[in-house]
């Protein structure tokens, strides 16, 4: 029996027959719940927005590669060209559609001025110097009679671009008569840009 009995060990340790079948359960409750869905999308919008940012940078990187070849293609001497050729086109509009071309008008006096009259005293003033916006022109002439005046103002009346016409200051001198023309032409009958 001696020998039976010390063949029996005790331990501290459970055998297996001893466990027992509890199961470990986990509550969730809303707390975790939104804690984790909140960090699951903040994970998914920062991944996101990396992607857009280096999405971007890749635009703008193939975008200075393309300024710089475009650079490239056109050398600083035909830039320089160019913007001068440029500055000098607009000064030309400039002076074509805003000054007046007494060419214009000394044309329009001859093909409209009767063959018995003539004038000895020409004057004018641009639209940019009067404040009406009209080129006024001032004629001193001289007129066989009182007849050929009044047709002469008639006919300066019929011309295209003539806003108004005034007959002033009639008088004879040595059986002749002297008279001042008054014309004001509108701006853009008496341009340069007109001739062209």
């Amino acid at each position: 029996m001696e020998s039976g009995s010390q063949n029996k060990q005790s331990s501290f340790i459970p055998g297996s027959g001893l466990t027992s079948n509890k199961k470990v359960v986990h509550a969730y409750n809303s707390f975790t719940i939104t804690g984790v869905s909140v960090f699951v999308i903040v994970f998914i919008v920062a991944g996101f927005m990396f992607a857009y940012e280096r999405y971007l940078a890749s635009i703008i990187d193939k975008m200075e590669e393309e300024r710089i070849d475009i650079e490239e293609a056109f050398s600083s001497d035909l830039i320089n060209d160019l913007t001068v050729a440029d500055v000098r086109v607009r000064v030309s509009e400039g002076l074509l559609n805003d000054r007046v071309a007494p060419s214009i008008i000394f044309a329009l006096l001859s093909n409209y001025t009767s063959e018995n009259v003539y004038f000895d005293n020409f004057f004018y003033r641009s639209h940019q110097v009067e404040e009406d916006g009209f080129t006024n022109v001032r004629l001193q002439g001289i007129a066989p009679t009182f007849n050929a005046v009044a047709y002469q103002s008639d006919v300066f009346k019929g011309i295209e671009g003539v806003a108004n016409v005034t007959v002033r200051n009639i008088r004879l001198i040595e059986g002749r008569v002297a008279f001042e023309a008054l014309l004001s032409f509108e701006k853009r009958e008496v341009l340069y840009a007109k001739e062209i």
